[in-house]
């Protein structure tokens, strides 16, 4: 729905890729057209009253920016700089730092170097990925357990923060695997615990010394309550990694192991964006997933016909809209039906 960037005739969206640089994320996402932004809760849109500027997604987001940026001298002062301030928050949130760039007149590729830490002599190593970067990140990926973890670390920040014209549409198993190598995301206590203690069960026998150290480590993960800090999280990831390393464990990912950043850093952001944009809150605070409503539709149909006495939706948008407009004392009843 064009609507929803404030551009029915899809003009300003042509100016947009004709003039700028548009990112790969951008190019492959969902177009507008198949988009049904309805469902998406008026928070995520820059401007809510008008459910205008949605900020559901990063390439949503990118858009945004772009389209407010060609209508905000037609808008109201105070009323563009409101909405100004709720697309530079989700435009930060989603790593859109960097303004995007005009299209330049040339094709020639921006230049780009990826410098990290040598493995064995610790020297810099200057990598160039101009013009190849989505085979770079591949390869890299593909033979990620040949490098230690401040190297994938290392490579991983500086591609994800790689300029808008350098980055490439990346298949969503490498790009969720270079944001866990990144950093970028986090686990509970328990689930780092859970790390430690694989760890442990390899080296119990072999290396008393090194089982005694990851017993301290599992202790201190066991008291965190929540998400665990991400500073904590990496110096966790640097031990295991070193652990695995220095008994051959490392060539086992993949297979019967994780690399300690898959485990440590799972609930990245675009994972938690997709619970997010996939969560519903009923009218007494319970919450659900959306897909699970979907799934559940017979339950649904059942609890319509005999306790509301008719179906009054057509689709799976209308069935959760349905749902959405339950009163609080009505819920337990639902609840139930889905759980039958």
């Amino acid at each position: 729905m064009s609507t929803a960037f404030n551009d029915p005739n899809h003009g300003k969206l042509l100016k947009i890729w004709n003039e700028m640089e548009v990112p790969g994320f951008v190019k492959t996402a969902a177009s507008v057209t198949d988009q049904d932004f309805t469902v998406v809760d008026v928070k995520h849109f820059g401007d809510p009253a008008k459910r205008q500027y949605p900020l559901n997604s990063k390439s949503n987001t990118w858009l945004s920016r772009e389209h407010f940026n060609r209508d905000k001298d037609g808008i109201p002062k105070k009323a563009a700089e409101v909405i100004e301030k709720r697309i530079q928050k989700a435009a930060s949130f989603w790593g859109l730092d960097e303004p995007a760039r005009k299209r330049q007149s040339d094709e020639q590729p921006t230049i780009f170097h990826v410098t990290i830490d040598g493995d064995h002599n610790k020297e810099k190593q200057v990598l160039d990925l101009t013009g190849h970067y989505k085979t770079a990140c591949e390869q890299f990926y593909a033979n990620r357990s040949a490098y230690p973890y401040p190297v994938r670390r290392s490579f991983a920040r500086q591609v994800l923060a790689a300029p808008s014209d350098v980055r490439e549409p990346l298949d969503i198993e490498i790009e969720e695997g270079l944001s866990k190598m990144a950093n970028y995301g986090s686990c509970t206590g328990s689930t780092a615990r859970d790390a430690v203690f694989l760890r442990m069960c390899y080296v119990k026998r072999k290396d008393p010394e090194t089982f005694g150290h990851l017993v301290k480590v599992a202790k201190h993960l066991q008291d965190q309550e929540g998400l665990v800090d991400i500073d904590l999280l990496h110096k966790t990831a640097a031990i295991l990694d070193a652990v695995d390393r220095s008994h051959g464990l490392h060539v086992k990912y993949g297979k019967e192991l994780s690399a300690p950043e898959e485990t440590l850093f799972s609930f990245t952001e675009k994972r938690a964006s997709t619970v997010r944009d996939q969560a519903v809150v009923l009218a007494d605070g319970s919450i659900v997933n959306r897909l699970e409503l979907i799934e559940h539709e017979p339950q649904v149909r059942e609890y319509f016909t005999k306790i509301a006495g008719s179906i009054e939706y057509s689709d799976d948008d209308s069935m959760v809209e349905e749902i959405l407009r339950l009163n609080a004392h009505e819920i337990p009843v639902l609840l139930d039906f889905l759980e039958a």
